[in-house]
């Protein structure tokens, strides 16, 4: 028996370009399961997905015809059918999805709170995106606030991360962090965790004169400066720069205007995908490195334990959203038309920043 499967697809290197693919899904086999997508979140973050997708590996979790790919995004699907002893119909699960109606996993690492997908082409990547976690069994599950898990949960461990790491670090001796595409929901979280975790240390939000108003409501931040205002933070001061927008124009008038106070540059996201590049000038003070937050989970799970990871990060993630009731509206799409609009809003950076972004097939 063969289950109808609708794909939203996005052309590599041109993301402008998408289509929807119609296909016939083959019948399970042992060991196999249907999970349809009820529901998920889609943000600026699925965009650096898409951006990065041949670096990070990102089109290599869900296949797709040659020169497409299949944006992976978080949120919450049922098994619609099931071939995996353990795995029954009608469990919900949260976790790593396709822009789907439905897709397959080879269940594996079955226990009382999770399955993994263990697809053979998933082996290469952290085990991270491949695990699928039962609802009934999430002491964080809360029916009511599906919205607010689906958008933010997994941007809050990535900021609450990147947090940890510079403190892990001791900021390589700064006392001062900015932030650039402040508005987004990734930089919200860390500037969030920044300030609950290392009081000493002043968080700067760097960002657009449209979002300056809503960056400076959301209070994740000691202050908000606008990009053409940069160059007013070349005090001197010992600074870290993290870039959640990718453009190199804001990298580099960091970089300078930062000077030789600049003790470390993470790059984190692309927001702004699609800036210009910059002249061809040399970008002065330390090499800028990626980060990727699975190497520090694995980091924390020798140090504390999976336990005390989990427990710590509970704790700061409780904090956080309590504080988003303030600023977070969730927004609802359906369908295919609605899937396209807010991939092409988010796409091209005219989301509002107050809107939370959830379709649902």
């Amino acid at each position: 028996m063969f289950t109808p499967v609708t794909d939203f697809l996005v052309k590599k290197g041109e993301l402008q370009t998408t289509r929807f693919d119609e296909n016939r899904g083959p019948p399970l086999k042992p060991g196999e399961a249907r999970l349809k997508v009820d529901e998920f979140a889609f943000t600026a973050n699925n965009i650096t997905y898409a951006v990065f997708g041949d670096m990070m590996k990102y089109w290599n979790f869900y296949r797709a015809p040659e020169g497409w790919g299949r944006i992976p995004v978080w949120g919450y699907a049922t098994v619609a059918e099931s071939k995996a002893e353990g795995v029954a119909v009608g469990e919900r699960v949260f976790g790593y999805l396709p822009m789907s109606t439905s897709f397959v996993i080879q269940a594996g690492k079955l226990g009382p709170k999770s399955v993994s997908d263990m697809s053979p082409w998933r082996a290469e990547m952290s085990p991270v995106y491949s695990r699928y976690a039962f609802t009934k069994a999430d002491a964080n599950y809360d029916p009511k606030r599906e919205g607010e898990f689906s958008l933010l949960s997994v941007l809050f461990q990535t900021g609450w991360l990147i947090a940890d790491y510079l403190q892990d670090n001791a900021f390589g001796g700064a006392k001062r962090v900015a932030i650039a595409s402040a508005s987004s929901k990734t930089a919200l979280c860390l500037g969030h965790a920044l300030k609950q975790m290392s009081p000493g240390v002043e968080v700067i939000g760097l960002t657009s004169p449209g979002n300056l108003a809503f960056t400076d409501k959301t209070k994740c931040y000691h202050r908000a400066v606008t990009y053409a205002d940069i160059p007013s933070l070349s005090n001197g001061a010992p600074s870290v720069f993290v870039d959640m927008a990718g453009d190199a124009r804001v990298r580099f008038s960091a970089h300078q205007s930062l000077g030789s106070g600049l003790k470390m540059s993470i790059m984190v996201g692309a927001t702004h995908w699609s800036a210009p590049p910059p002249n061809t000038e040399p970008m002065p003070g330390p090499q800028p490195q990626f980060f990727f937050a699975p190497t520090q989970i694995e980091k924390r799970y020798v140090d504390w334990g999976a336990e005390g990871y989990q427990k710590r990060l509970n704790e700061a993630w409780g904090s956080f959203l309590l504080s988003t009731d303030k600023w977070l509206k969730p927004v609802r799409s359906r369908g295919k038309e609605g899937l396209l609009a807010v991939y092409e809003q988010v796409l091209n950076n005219r989301a509002k920043p107050e809107e939370g972004h959830l379709i649902r097939w």
